[in-house]
């Protein structure tokens, strides 16, 4: 009886502790997140200018924790203004394995219509750019690759990825030009090779046949 209660106090402790470790990892983590905020909001305020910009990545210092600073364009209704604003977060699995996310933001500075054209200017010059790198039917992805609608479907069926509006992307077809094109040459030789043979045979039976003779 006195083991039993003595096991489970024992038990008891164990869980305790374990709990405690947990607790304290977790607490420790979070200070460093938010410390991994608290750095990149310091230098994203240091910066003498600021655009609408997305970095990220993972800290050189505690490489579990994930960070991202963003900086856009929001409306304020009650001024009737837009601002950019800076957010900062950095991210890491807590001692359950659920992602925890600390975020700090900053209003950064209201913007002038001439910046907010500008903004517009870049907007649309990004936009264009993104819609260059997109093409929008089987036929124009055929006649981008100088392949046949029936090899697009092809390579569809063989892994080509869209996008989920079902528009092809061009580096994609590249690629799988890239190896329909060794896939057509290797067909070629093999064919040639092929032919070669046949001609070798037929010269041999030719020669056997006249020695026959």
């Amino acid at each position: 009886m006195a083991l039993s209660i003595l096991a489970l106090i024992s038990s008891s402790v164990w869980v305790v502790i374990d709990r405690s470790v947990r607790s304290m990892t977790d607490l420790e983590m979070q200070m460093h997140a938010f410390e991994i905020a608290r750095e990149n909001m310091e230098t994203l305020l240091s910066k003498s200018s600021a655009t609408e910009t997305t970095e990220y990545g993972s800290s050189d210092k505690y490489p579990d924790i994930q960070w991202k600073t963003v900086v856009e364009t929001f409306y304020e209704p009650i001024e009737s203004q837009v601002w950019l604003r800076g957010t900062c977060t950095a991210e890491y699995f807590d001692s359950n394995g659920e992602k925890q996310t600390i975020e700090l933001s900053h209003w950064l500075t209201g913007l002038t219509e001439a910046q907010l054209l500008q903004l517009s200017k870049q907007d649309e010059a990004e936009q264009q750019m993104l819609e260059d790198q997109f093409i929008d039917t089987v036929e124009d992805a055929a006649e981008y690759a100088g392949v046949e609608p029936e090899t697009i479907e092809q390579w569809l069926e063989d892994g080509l990825e869209t996008t989920e509006e079902g528009y092809f992307i061009k580096s994609d077809l590249d690629y799988f030009k890239s190896n329909y094109e060794i896939e057509k040459t290797e067909k070629i030789t093999e064919a040639d090779r092929s032919d070669e043979s046949e001609d070798d045979r037929s010269i041999e039976e030719d020669l056997t046949y006249d020695e026959l003779e």
